[in-house]
């Protein structure tokens, strides 16, 4: 896991791909380490129900598809300081310290609503959260319809197959013909199987766990993922390998599209403040922020 960390430090690093920081910020490590040491928080009887969430410009509410693990995962307790949600269980990962982040910063209390993936945009559309922070990209086609920040998380994308499988060696996209490959279902991931020449596009998953199950259990050879959930997989899996290709020879992708951004209200006038703080969020601090995550969530495969 060490040599996968030390990869994906070496990635953030080498591409540039994550927005400066301001000359005033904390010490990353101590950011990093936020997982296991928070801000104080709401404490779970402190929340109400879902529907009964109060609106006001004191409150952030944020949707947040709680099954992406190392962005985001279930829990049964409050341990590494998980999140309480208002249904009584807790939630943690990347994206949750990241809407705590943006929370303080606006001087707002902070709520997450555990939403699913394709219901998201219309939640937020509807009015029913103010914001979404669930790994959700600033695409073409979703920026016809909401707004966004600047990108807090960039990656690339890789394939999760079978360590054994006869895919487990492949270098480049092009060796996969024949493969039964998908991806979680409405993401940039799904599309770009239409790159991998030859490969069966198989019907898009729910989830991250469905993802894996599939794979598990034969009904497919592989799937896209951004590379920190290709790090969980593995890590929760034994029987699993995580491809990442060369610039030359995997995925052609826009900014964008491997980036993950604050998706708001068409027209918010929060832009501009989240903005600043994803601005000040720095590379080192993601960094940090992120192998703390993928370090707490759940690790099936040692348990």
């Amino acid at each position: 896991m060490k040599k996968l960390f030390y990869l994906l430090s070496a990635l953030i690093i080498s591409t540039g791909i994550l927005c400066s920081c301001s000359s005033k910020k904390d010490n990353p490590e101590n950011e990093g380490k936020k997982i296991a040491n928070a801000d104080s928080m709401s404490s779970e009887s402190d929340l109400p129900e879902v529907s009964a969430i109060p609106k006001s410009d004191s409150i952030f509410i944020v949707g947040m598809e709680c099954n992406n693990a190392p962005f985001s995962w279930i829990q049964s307790n409050n341990a590494n300081s998980a999140f309480p949600l208002p249904d009584g269980r807790f939630v943690n990962g990347f994206d949750v310290h990241f809407a705590k982040k943006v929370a303080k910063g606006l001087g707002r209390e902070l709520y997450i609503v555990d939403t699913k993936w394709d219901d998201l945009p219309r939640s937020l559309m509807n009015g029913e959260i103010d914001a979404i922070i669930s790994d959700f990209s600033a695409t073409d086609e979703r920026k016809e319809s909401l707004s966004f920040s600047n990108n807090y998380f960039s990656s690339n994308l890789v394939l999760v197959v079978k360590k054994s499988g006869r895919f487990a060696k492949a270098k480049s996209i092009s060796d996969f013909s024949g493969a039964r490959i998908t991806a979680q279902i409405n993401t940039t991931h799904y599309t770009a199987i239409d790159q991998m020449a030859g490969a069966t596009k198989d019907t898009a998953l729910f989830d991250f766990p469905e993802l894996c199950a599939a794979l598990s259990s034969d009904k497919i050879d592989g799937f896209v993922v951004e590379m920190p959930c290709g790090i969980s997989a593995v890590d929760m899996n034994p029987d699993f390998a995580m491809i990442n290709f060369s610039k030359e020879s995997g995925f052609n992708m826009k900014a964008d599209e491997l980036s993950a951004a604050v998706a708001l209200a068409k027209g918010s006038n929060l832009v501009s403040d989240i903005n600043k703080i994803v601005d000040s969020f720095s590379k080192e601090e993601r960094q940090f922020l992120m192998e703390a995550a993928i370090k707490a969530q759940p690790n099936k495969a040692k348990e």
